[in-house]
């Protein structure tokens, strides 16, 4: 039986929020992210314009815990542990802060996929797929040592970032907090993966 959510006990007498039906989607998509990311099973949900039940939510407030909508408003989920494992293919995405332009020069593309190419070389990862959109990157890599992902990422966004800044004469952040990044289980879905990558820019938007 679906036990209800600690977050929501107060939703059944807050004013419904106002949402649309890709929100639902969206929360959905997400769920699924933050469910292989904390290795959480989810053995039945419902989601209600106010509030929401679920079954073997976690009670912990540490890293890997799930939260839930409640409150008659989209409430943010604390950032989930990743996973990376040596040697296990990554699906990596990064966005434009506010899904803005990070991409504003043809010379922009030319200069990330020269530090990208540098950062793999430092740090033993591999490259099977990438697309630079003009507000989002995705990449496709298998790591040799898991620990280098964050490193990477990091030294290339930094790297990137003062050479948009300094380039355009302009200040502040130009990445999203934290980049999205889900492991590749099956060959199949890595085939998968790489084809969805390589026909991002024919996507419709």
């Amino acid at each position: 039986m679906a036990s209800r959510c600690t977050s929501c006990s107060a939703a059944t007498t807050a004013k419904p929020a106002s949402l649309a039906e890709e929100d639902y989607h969206t929360y959905l998509h997400w769920l699924a992210e933050a469910l292989a990311e904390s290795q959480c099973k989810l053995h039945a949900y419902v989601l209600m314009t106010n509030t929401c039940t679920c079954s073997s939510h976690p009670q912990s407030k540490g890293p890997g815990s799930i939260y839930f909508p409640g409150r008659g408003r989209l409430m943010p989920c604390p950032a989930a542990r990743r996973v990376h494992l040596d040697g296990q293919p990554l699906h990596i995405v990064q966005r434009g802060h506010n899904r803005e332009a990070c991409f504003l020069a043809e010379e922009d593309y030319h200069t990330y996929l020269h530090w990208l190419a540098e950062a793999l070389a430092e740090s033993q990862c591999k490259l099977h797929a990438y697309v630079l959109m003009t507000n989002h990157v995705h990449l496709l890599l298998t790591p040799r040592h898991a620990d280098t992902i964050p490193r990477l990422i990091i030294s290339l966004g930094r790297r990137y970032v003062q050479y948009i800044n300094q380039t355009h004469r302009r200040t502040g952040t130009l990445w999203d907090s934290r980049y999205k990044s889900s492991l590749i289980h099956a060959d199949s879905y890595l085939l998968a993966c790489q084809r969805y990558i390589e026909l991002n820019p024919y996507a419709p938007a």
